[in-house]
């Protein structure tokens, strides 16, 4: 676990140098810096890193024909990248999905036309940095 550490804070490391080398990304992870109280950007950048996305509420019922999906999540001072709900069969198989890239704190979605094939819900929340 210790190695798995020490590997995760080099990437961790090697990105936050180059996110220093994009002007843009750099210009937000010192507006991050200074709102959080951080010493600098690339402290920022680290800090995003080790704050993943977290699921706070999904809520699944069934409103007139339609599976309704309601969902939110968050991620502490840093922005989120995107949320996606994927309606799964009863063989393991994507029946549809969808997504949304803001309106994280309360998404909903329905699902009408295949209703009644979809046998379970996944829900991803996404950071800049990946799936989590």
């Amino acid at each position: 676990m210790q190695r798995d550490n020490c590997e995760r804070l080099k990437k961790t490391s090697a990105y936050a140098k180059g996110m220093m080398l994009i002007a843009e990304k750099k210009a937000y992870y010192w507006v991050m810096a200074k709102e959080l109280k951080l010493p600098n950007a690339y402290t920022a950048v680290l800090s995003d890193y080790m704050r993943k996305p977290t699921i706070k509420e999904v809520n699944v019922s069934i409103e007139d024909t339609a599976l309704s999906v309601k969902v939110s999540a968050v991620k502490k001072d840093f922005r989120m990248k995107v949320i996606k709900i994927i309606a799964l069969g009863q063989d393991g198989l994507i029946v549809e999905e969808a997504e949304t890239v803001n309106n994280f704190q309360r998404w909903h979605y329905a699902y009408t036309a295949r209703r009644n094939k979809i046998n379970r819900i996944k829900v991803v929340a996404q950071d800049a940095w990946g799936i989590f």
